[in-house]
């Protein structure tokens, strides 16, 4: 009868031991994890080839003139869809591309450098006044590709 006792209260032990105690914490259920730190392109018009102040375009003997700059992505993301237009303070307007075309369509990515030139022809009298030169610069935030 003993034996029996003793085998009830060792395995009684046993079954309390595994059992889960009422004071201990449970897992709490996690929710969604927090969102991802935004990663934005930050397109910059660099490098203006200056001689005293004003951009050195490579002007036809007529006068009429092309200009580039350089265009970087300091962000951290990738931009695309990309369009600049320098505007002057006598008024007009000069879209720019990339060299050799396809500015819109082209992934900036992060730290790269994209050299810019004048769609059409500035004339130079528009160079040759004191003048300001305002780029304007916008572009889509798009996921970088891999690779």
């Amino acid at each position: 009868m003993w034996t029996l006792r003793w085998i009830a209260l060792v395995l009684g032990v046993f079954v309390a031991a595994c059992t889960e105690s009422p004071t201990r914490p449970q897992p709490q259920p996690q929710g969604p994890a927090p969102p991802a730190t935004p990663v934005a392109a930050k397109l910059e018009v660099i490098g203006w080839w200056v001689t005293e102040g004003l951009p050195t375009p490579a002007c036809a003997p007529n006068g009429d003139c092309q200009w580039a700059d350089l265009l970087q992505n300091t962000g951290t993301g990738c931009a695309s869809g990309t369009s600049v237009v320098i505007h002057l303070s006598s008024g007009a307007d000069y879209p720019k591309d990339a060299l050799g075309g396809g500015l819109a369509a082209k992934i900036i990515r992060p730290t790269e450098i994209v050299q810019l030139l004048s769609v059409q022809y500035v004339d130079s009298r528009q160079l040759a006044s004191p003048a300001t030169f305002v780029p304007e610069v916008k572009w889509n935030d798009v996921s970088c590709p891999a690779g």
